[in-house]
């Protein structure tokens, strides 16, 4: 039984793979890292950046996996693209109320 927490501010499995090509195949593993990001994506955080933040979390718990080798865009410093992605984010809306949560 597949996990269900997408909401419209948070993406869903197929939506996500829409916009995250690397995903992996695994359907279980994508939806239950989708469900976890979204636990660290809070709304009332983020607000309207929600399913952006989302995403990219999401996209870099599944980079940084053992089975997600093809969605695995790595700096040289070891972390994922997407991961870089949501630290800007994190520092656009507010270093001082968001704590790291990656």
């Amino acid at each position: 039984m597949p996990i269900t927490t997408a909401t419209d501010e948070h993406y869903d499995e197929a939506n996500f793979r829409l916009r995250f090509k690397h995903a992996p195949e695994d359907r279980s593993l994508v939806e239950t890292v989708l469900a976890d990001a979204a636990v660290r994506t809070p709304v009332d955080v983020w607000g309207d950046r929600t399913r952006e933040a989302h995403g990219y979390l999401a996209a870099h718990m599944l980079a940084m996996d053992v089975h997600g080798r093809d969605a695995r865009l790595k700096q040289d410093d070891g972390q994922s693209s997407y991961g870089k992605m949501r630290e800007r984010l994190e520092a656009e809306l507010a270093p001082a109320v968001i704590p790291r949560v990656t």
